[in-house]
């Protein structure tokens, strides 16, 4: 049976095509200018392929999202504009939290059962947020806003 390359391939050889680019044009930087370009080029260089395997292995299903999705879309980029609004005044780590978790328990909508949403949602958020924190104040030396939890939310303690 042959099988024709969706967007799904398409997506992931674009993502990977920008993380190698990267990679590729931050080579002979000097190591400490090179950290942060270097670092996200090998994680889309990484993720790219790893979804490009993914897609490569798994059958293409594809899904018209009808008015469903575009709630969804639209739900989204609503709540991002939220979150940008709300990093000043509750400081980087406690909004990207939010943020994360409505993230996570929003793209799974109605296909999971609740316990399990809300679960996947609480475990994604912290450790995306936590993780995403310590590597830009403690690795890449980024102050963020503390907003009203002081220097504890701006990660100087």
């Amino acid at each position: 049976m042959r099988r024709s390359i969706g967007k799904e391939c398409v997506l992931a050889l674009l993502v990977t095509a920008t993380g190698t680019f990267a990679l590729w044009e931050t080579w002979d930087l000097n190591p400490l200018s090179a950290i942060f370009p270097q670092t996200v080029g090998g994680i889309l260089a990484g993720l790219g392929l790893f979804h490009l395997v993914g897609s490569l292995l798994r059958p293409v299903v594809e899904q018209r999202n009808g008015a469903g999705g575009r709630r969804r879309g639209l739900l989204l980029i609503a709540s991002m504009a939220v979150y940008v609004v709300l990093i000043p005044m509750i400081g980087f780590l406690m909004a990207t939290l939010m943020f994360t978790g409505f993230t996570v328990w929003a793209l799974q909508g109605g296909k999971v059962e609740p316990p399990r949403r809300v679960g996947r949602a609480v475990l994604f958020s912290i450790a995306i947020s936590t993780g995403c924190f310590l590597l830009f104040r403690y690795v890449f030396l980024v102050p963020f806003p503390a907003g009203i939890w002081g220097s504890w939310g701006s990660g100087l303690l």
